[in-house]
């Protein structure tokens, strides 16, 4: 997904929550796996402003062994929020 999924994270190193942004620069939908690495968190909550959501919380996504599959839509924009295990 070269170029149409673009991507910062930011940690606390003292409480460690964190955020990932994924904006999806891409004119149709892209699901991708992820990989959290340096730290292990066991959820994450997405928030996702689209065509049809402004700042829409959904469903917490379970992060299994640092892994987690998430789906972007076309244009979007989507921050993964947390806490990492201590």
């Amino acid at each position: 997904y070269e170029g149409e999924l673009l991507t910062t994270a930011y940690k606390n190193s003292e409480t460690g929550q964190f955020s990932i942004v994924i904006i999806n620069t891409a004119e149709t939908e892209i699901t991708a796996n992820m990989v959290l690495e340096g730290f292990a968190a066991d959820t994450v909550t997405p928030y996702r402003t689209s065509e049809t959501e402004d700042l829409a919380e959904l469903a917490a996504l379970t992060i299994e062994d640092g892994h987690l599959t998430v789906t972007f839509p076309a244009q979007s924009v989507t921050t993964l929020t947390g806490t990492a295990a201590q």
